[in-house]
Formats: structure tokens, sequence, C-alpha cells
């Protein structure tokens, strides 16, 4: 193993409500939508469907409205934090005691990363960082440049003995495109190289890596 990649929500942190639905529904209701629970079931997952019944372009969703979604990102995972985020369990006893590089790769704000990093207190544990910038649509999971810029960071190069632990497809469309191990963690996929149910029963079979 030369190193292992981690992503962020429902991998190393998990929540006890369906944090991407609190958060686009508080949006839709910023954006005046009356019934945004309704709107995320039915609408929101198709990007040409949610424009059209927003009434608003590509542009202007791009350059008026994203900004203030991304504020209302920071703003509920910030305030919901306490309450309702935990690390899970098996994250802490994974990160001290793996001593390869770790690095942290993830779709999330920047702001929003470091801010769960540090209220958890596991920011140390990382040997680099990697957040998504959301103005530059070139470079975010599952694109193999991102893994190029997090391996060129640790001083190594994309390959299968460098694992990539997430929940998500695009966790694991991610480690094919870069040449990385793709590992599912909690939930099931067929292509994924390998699947643990959570990060406890991935650490009691890490020596096989």
């Amino acid at each position: 193993m030369d190193a292992i990649f981690f992503d962020l929500d429902n991998t190393l942190v998990l929540w006890r409500i369906p944090i991407h639905q609190e958060i686009v529904t508080r949006f839709l209701k910023v954006m005046g939508v009356e019934n945004p629970e309704h709107f995320y079931q039915n609408y929101w997952h198709d990007v040409e469907e949610r424009l059209e019944k927003l009434a608003i372009t590509a542009e202007d969703y791009l350059t008026v409205w994203r900004p203030v979604l991304f504020e209302v990102i920071v703003k509920t995972k910030k305030e919901l934090m306490p309450k309702y985020a935990y690390l899970a369990p098996g994250a802490l006893k994974l990160l001290r005691r793996v001593k390869k590089p770790k690095a942290l790769v993830s779709n999330s704000l920047a702001e929003s990363v470091h801010n769960v990093l540090r209220f958890f207190k596991i920011e140390k544990y990382f040997d680099y960082i990697y957040e998504r910038d959301f103005y530059n649509e070139d470079e975010h999971k599952p694109k193999r440049i991102v893994a190029e810029k997090v391996c060129n960071a640790l001083g190594i190069r994309p390959n299968k003995n460098i694992l990539m632990l997430g929940d998500s497809e695009v966790d694991i469309e991610f480690a094919h495109n870069s040449g990385l191990t793709a590992i599912a963690i909690g939930r099931y996929h067929d292509d994924a190289d390998y699947y643990y149910p959570n990060l406890e029963e991935f650490y009691r079979h890490i020596r096989k890596f």
C-alpha cells in the first residue's frame, strides 16, 4: 500500500439525517419554492428539469444562485454538525494507526470541509487535503486530474497500491479513472474492487493491502 485516499461525507463522517436533502430544501426555500421537499424528490436530480421548474437559465443558476447555494451549504452543515454528525466507527483508529500517506479527497466546498475536519479534530492526520473548486468544472472527482494533483503533492504516482475509500459511485468511478484500487465503504457497488460495510471491517482486513 502506497497511500490511502478518503472521501469525507458518509465515509469518515456520518450524518443522522439526509444532509444533502436538508441543504437543498433550505436553498429552495431561499429561492421561494413553496414545497421544497416535493421539489427535491421530483425535480432536483435532473438538471434540465430543475432549471425549467425554477424558471431560470443555466447562466443565472451559475452566476446568481450558486453562490447562494454555497452559503447555505456552509451554514447548514456548521449549524447541524454538533447534533447530527459523528465520526464513523473505526475512523479515528484508522487515521491514527495507518502510517502511510493519507489524503482527503472531497467534492465539497473548502470552507465546509475544513469546518468538519476542525470540529472532529482530524485535520492533522492528513498529509494532503483536496477540496473541490466549484468555479473550475474540470477538477473534481471522478476526473483523473484530481488524483494526479494529490499524488504529485504526496510525491507518488497514481497506481493500484493507492486505496480510494468512499461510499458513492463517484468515488468508485474516480478510483477506476485514476488507476487506484476502489474500496466501497458502507454501500455496495458492483464496480468496486472491494466492499466493506464500515471502516472497522476494512481496518480488520487492512493487512491484505
